[in-house]
């Protein structure tokens, strides 16, 4: 006779994409789930996330519901010189439809559309287990041996299973890295990165950023060669019907075509300069009774497309892990 799942009292530090896709796995199996986060509401902020089949296939599985997520399906981009709009004919970019392929949603999303939606999932009330959040919190000190936190105000928490996922800058990662004696080197990578926001709406009733868009489709790039490199405008939909249409600038603006320069303009918002340091690799994301996942684990650049992807990953790992 087999004997019934073990039921964990699991601490999240976190509740971005990680953590509140962690408490929807985690509860699926009946765990007790204690999140903890420094914000207040239970808020997302930024611009648009990219999630492939390789991350949707676990959402797939836990009942996420895309549509209402209002994702726009990703196409093969339209590649074109930044500086004189002619389109790159032999640009080496696959023509390969990926939801097609794998049968699993491949869907840019604006992230407080995804975060919303992550959140009514995780707080359902006819899931398994149950979930208790703490916002505002500011925590002390994190002990990863035995999966404990203290928060200011002296309150302590124990559990048998502490799971950091409090983004880059992660008091559990700090914690598990002096509980190994583990040194961090932070590599400048010297790129200047930032993006914002367009309503959809302004580009249209702009001439020139009209004819622009209907250029392309939904996913363009501009290149231009800068020093051996490149200097990169990258546009495309994150938000479905009325979507918000999204740029990001890698290098600098010199040297793009000036109808391309007026994509960013007074009406746009949101703006973000985006971090391009890179720390060393740790040894381990598990530490004594604690896990790091997402970020806290393995920052990801922000352009490569999979950081969110490498996160529910490593949830659907630990869940599977969880149920033995």
């Amino acid at each position: 006779m087999e004997s019934p799942p073990l039921k964990l009292n699991i601490l999240i530090v976190g509740a971005s994409i990680a953590g509140l896709t962690a408490i929807t796995a985690l509860r699926t199996v009946g765990h007790k789930i204690t999140i903890f986060a420094s914000s207040t509401p239970l808020n997302e902020v930024g611009a648009a996330i990219t999630l492939a089949p390789n991350g949707t296939r676990l959402l797939s599985h836990l009942g996420f519901e895309f549509e209402a997520a209002k994702g726009v399906r990703i196409k093969s981009p339209s590649v074109y010189f930044g500086n004189t709009l002619e389109q790159q004919t032999n640009a080496s970019l696959r023509d390969v439809d990926d939801e097609d392929m794998t049968g699993f949603p491949s869907r840019y999303f604006h992230r407080v559309d995804l975060h919303n939606r992550l959140k009514k999932l995780a707080l359902r009330d006819d899931r398994e287990g149950s979930v208790e959040i703490f916002l505002g919190v500011r925590i002390v000190r994190v002990d990863v041996e035995n999966a404990e936190l203290e928060l200011d105000d002296g309150r302590v928490w124990k559990g048998d299973l502490l799971i950091g996922a409090d983004g880059m800058h992660s008091c559990v990662r700090k914690a598990a890295l002096e509980f190994s004696g583990e040194g961090e080197e932070i590599e400048d990578l010297g790129w200047d990165i930032n993006r914002w926001l367009l309503d959809r709406k302004t580009v249209e009733e702009d001439k020139e950023l009209r004819e622009v868009y209907l250029q392309g489709n939904d996913r363009s790039v501009w290149i231009t060669p800068h020093e051996g490199q490149s200097k990169r405008l990258v546009w495309y939909s994150c938000r479905k019907y009325n979507a918000l249409a999204h740029r990001v600038l890698m290098k600098s603006l010199t040297d793009l075509q000036p109808r391309v320069l007026t994509m960013r303009t007074q009406k746009s918002r949101e703006h973000q300069d985006l971090e391009t340091s890179q720390p060393s690799p740790i040894r381990s994301f598990v530490y004594g009774k604690t896990i790091l996942i997402g970020g806290v684990a393995h920052p990801n650049l922000p352009f490569n497309g999979q950081g969110g992807n490498k996160t529910l990953e490593d949830v659907l790992h630990f869940r599977k892990s969880s149920q033995m």
